[in-house]
């Protein structure tokens, strides 16, 4: 079983989910930032479209869709693991806007970190993982 990451797999995941990460920032600074919409929903909506872009490029790019689950189990299992990185997400955000006074988009930034790394290790591991390797 082979539990190493493999540099280009992390350079094309950073890449990908910089696409992501900047998608989540744009929808965030518009309508939570600019537009004074309620941050937290922002986050949740800016955070599940982010969620479906990182699975559409990730397939293309990172990880091999179908390797271990069927596609329709896949998109499924991805919004569970992303659900619990939203948790993860908008409890980092809450934290910093409320507790330590942090400017939101400064907030949103360290959100985006600590959910990217969450996902890109449960979708190495898990998700993505081939069947042969268990």
């Amino acid at each position: 079983m082979d539990c190493k990451i493999k540099i280009p797999d992390i350079i094309a995941y950073l890449f990908v989910g910089g696409i992501a990460a900047l998608t989540d920032l744009v929808i965030f600074f518009i309508f939570a930032k600019q537009l004074g919409f309620n941050y937290i929903i922002i986050s949740i909506v800016g955070f599940l479209i982010a969620t479906l872009v990182n699975y559409l490029l990730s397939i293309k790019i990172v990880f091999n869709s179908g390797s271990r689950f069927a596609k329709s189990k896949e998109i499924v299992i991805i919004y569970l693991v992303s659900s619990i990185a939203l948790v993860v997400h908008i409890s980092v955000l809450h934290i910093l806007i409320h507790s330590v006074n942090c400017e939101k988009m400064l907030s949103k930034i360290a959100a985006i970190i600590s959910a990217f790394i969450f996902n890109f290790l449960l979708r190495k591991y898990f998700v993505f993982k081939k069947k042969s390797d268990f």
